[in-house]
């Protein structure tokens, strides 16, 4: 397959889940995969990392009962992966052991009181850069997916803002979008979702465009004050950003969001994903896939898979 690397220009997220069971005794494990269906692209694309996170709020039968606040299985967890029609590239491996991000994490700030914060940075590195066109306004679609059991997860603010410079100034320059997330829903009551409306500190009338070097994600606990007791926030709470109004330039299909950690490109948050970098992008062609296998080996609790796949696709013609 021979894809020109400059025709894939559009950010691209595509983002999958599957339930986990507990291991069913100590020393051995419960195995998963991702649905193929779910997997397979509809386009071509070029895949440059997958980051995994999980989500032991959401509603399935795989996890008995809410684990507590802040809790992960993903170290409890081996996995092996594959391009379709390949072999697997090596034996299980501990998940952890497949990220090497260690020295750009950011440490959740969230103590009991006090504002506490903790922060996301996304710098996309495309073969050429993103723009925010004059006039055009920043849009972020946002989800507070339904949680197994009563109570339904807080609402608050997340702040998401795109920085960079202007393009004939070279002055640097910044757009912010302030994501109101409502209370949401105890399943299976119909989800709760919602997109920003474009405001005066989102939109670019600057009379040049923004060239977007990176885009920040930040929660507090002044804004979201969950963020002091349920660090999950991180795994609950999904978006997708748009530099326009426009659909044809969505970074994902219609109505699909990924887990905010997916937007920790630079800086993630620690303890709440791991990241799998590629040192060359994966191109995937249509109908083809990533496919990982899964092992849990907790049996106190099973748990909620999510896996994005970040990276790039060509943009719609008009």
């Amino acid at each position: 397959m021979d894809f020109n690397r400059d025709e894939f220009s559009l950010p691209n997220f595509k983002t999958v889940e599957v339930p986990i069971d507990l291991a069913p005794a100590p020393g051995l494990f419960a195995e998963a995969q991702f649905d193929i269906d779910d997997l397979q692209y509809d386009y071509d694309a070029l895949v440059d990392r997958v980051v995994i996170t999980e989500n032991t709020l959401l509603y399935n039968t795989a996890i008995p009962a809410d684990p507590g606040a802040g809790t992960s299985i993903l170290p409890s967890l081996q996995v092996r992966w594959w391009k379709d029609k390949e072999y697997p590239y090596g034996d299980f491996l501990p998940l952890i052991a497949l990220d090497d991000r260690r020295p750009r994490l950011c440490e959740v700030d969230a103590p009991p009181v006090g504002n506490g914060f903790g922060q996301l940075v996304w710098e996309p590195k495309g073969p050429v850069p993103l723009r925010v066109k004059y006039q055009d306004s920043v849009v972020v679609d946002w989800e507070n997916p339904n949680v197994a059991q009563a109570p339904g997860f807080p609402a608050g603010v997340i702040h998401f803002a795109v920085q960079g410079y202007l393009a004939n100034t070279k002055r640097p320059y910044a757009l912010y979008v302030p994501i109101g997330c409502t209370l949401g829903a105890i399943a299976p009551a119909a989800l709760v979702a919602d997109q920003t409306a474009p405001a005066n500190a989102s939109r670019n009338m600057t009379g040049q465009d923004l060239i977007v070097r990176r885009m920040v994600t930040v929660i507090d606990s002044a804004h979201y004050p969950t963020l002091a007791v349920d660090p999950r926030i991180w795994r609950q709470l999904r978006i997708m950003p748009r530099l326009s109004g426009k659909e044809l330039e969505r970074f994902a299909p219609y109505r699909e969001r990924a887990p905010l950690v997916a937007f920790g490109d630079s800086v993630q948050v620690n303890n709440h994903a791991i990241t799998i970098e590629f040192y060359e992008p994966i191109p995937i062609d249509r109908l083809a896939s990533v496919k990982f296998e899964i092992r849990n080996f907790n049996v106190v609790t099973g748990t909620q898979l999510i896996a994005t796949f970040c990276g790039w696709r060509r943009p719609p013609k008009d």
